[in-house]
């Protein structure tokens, strides 16, 4: 077993909680879910939501596990790109712009509209045609 080796600093939130807050944070946009809702979920208040969020404050390995469930995701997904971690995650970290794109492309009602900005998306992206 490797031997865990840490650097303790005097300010700044640990890499790990980093990770943790920000893939809490893009599953949670992606799902369209405000961090009021996800906090009724998990029982805590939106302020200590926020602080998951950015990593201010860990969450216990019950939070994640109860995340997890909460967004049917294994908790691993909570840990993705650390070393050590495999990248078999169907869910990755969105830019500012992607999730404003993601955000924007919800609020699209009628479903032709929404394939039609998909294959538009994909054409200029090179991707293949449905």
């Amino acid at each position: 077993m490797k031997k865990r080796e840490r650097t303790y600093r005097k300010r700044g939130p640990d890499p790990v909680d980093l990770s943790a807050g920000t893939a809490l944070r893009t599953i949670r946009l992606c799902r369209g879910m405000s961090q009021a809702k996800l906090a009724e979920g998990l029982g805590v208040s939106f302020q200590q939501v926020q602080k998951y969020e950015q990593g201010k404050n860990r969450m216990a390995a019950s939070t994640l596990y109860y995340a997890s469930l909460i967004f049917d995701v294994p908790i691993i997904e909570f840990f993705e790109g650390l070393d050590g971690v495999s990248p078999k995650s169907k869910h990755f970290r969105l830019s500012k712009d992607e999730m404003g794109l993601l955000s924007a492309y919800r609020e699209i009602q009628d479903t032709a509209d929404r394939k039609h900005i998909r294959k538009i998306v994909e054409s200029i992206a090179g991707g293949r045609l449905e």
